[in-house]
């Protein structure tokens, strides 16, 4: 083999290493801050993820969330609700991932960046979704106690079954705008909306037609004494 050719493979070697070691020493030092930022900000969110959470618990919202009874359709599915808690975490994971995108950002990646930034939106939406699900539940608890008592002052209907109705029609509606909230599924929806109007009215139909010619006659028996004084 020719001098020649040996001197340049030995140069392409040299320069190949030298530039190996070029990239990791400047990698190192962005790699190092990355991490630095990562766990400051790990630290910081965890703190202001407590402090969010005590604020919330000196409001005492989780005990009027008890006095609905609201928690007690979570512990059904054997979850525990806790808004104070729940705010916190929110809290702390935003700022965790904000301090991600900085670190990412710090490294140069453009597209864990860009993932990071619309998860980091998508956090405000799982709160808000959240509230509407609360919200929800709060209406649908005190519509059904509001229903049952106006329909058994009247005794024409079953009161349980015409609360039930506006209960659970609360809470699916409820459920259809957080999950819209979140973006999941907006066609799914409409068809489970429509769906489920149908069904209520088919329920409703059915229960009328099976069980309600007595409580029909009664009302018009009623209506026909009031218009003739």
């Amino acid at each position: 083999m020719p001098q020649s050719s040996v001197t340049t493979w030995v140069d392409l070697l040299v320069a190949s290493v030298q530039n190996l070691w070029a990239t990791f020493f400047e990698f190192v030092p962005r790699f190092l801050g990355a991490v630095i930022v990562f766990v400051i900000g790990w630290v910081i969110a965890s703190a202001l993820g407590n402090v969010a959470r005590r604020v919330v618990e000196f409001t005492q919202i989780d005990r009027v969330v008890e006095k609905l009874n609201i928690h007690k359709v979570f512990e059904r599915a054997d979850v525990e609700l806790s808004i104070a808690k729940l705010i916190g975490w929110l809290v702390r994971w935003f700022l965790i991932v904000a301090f991600l995108i900085a670190a990412a950002d710090i490294l140069g990646w453009q597209q864990v960046t860009e993932f990071l930034r619309e998860v980091a939106l998508y956090i405000p939406q799982v709160f808000v979704a959240v509230i509407i699900l609360v919200a929800g539940m709060v209406a649908a608890d005190f519509v059904h106690r509001v229903v049952a008592n106006a329909v058994r002052t009247t005794g024409l209907l079953s009161p349980h079954f015409v609360a039930g109705v506006a209960k659970w029609a609360i809470l699916v509606f409820s459920v259809l705008v957080a999950l819209d909230q979140l973006d999941i599924g907006r066609t799914l929806l409409n068809t489970l909306v429509q769906g489920f109007v149908a069904t209520i009215a088919i329920a409703a139909g059915l229960a009328f037609g099976l069980g309600g010619k007595e409580h029909a006659a009664k009302f018009l028996d009623r209506l026909r004494k009031d218009l003739s004084g």
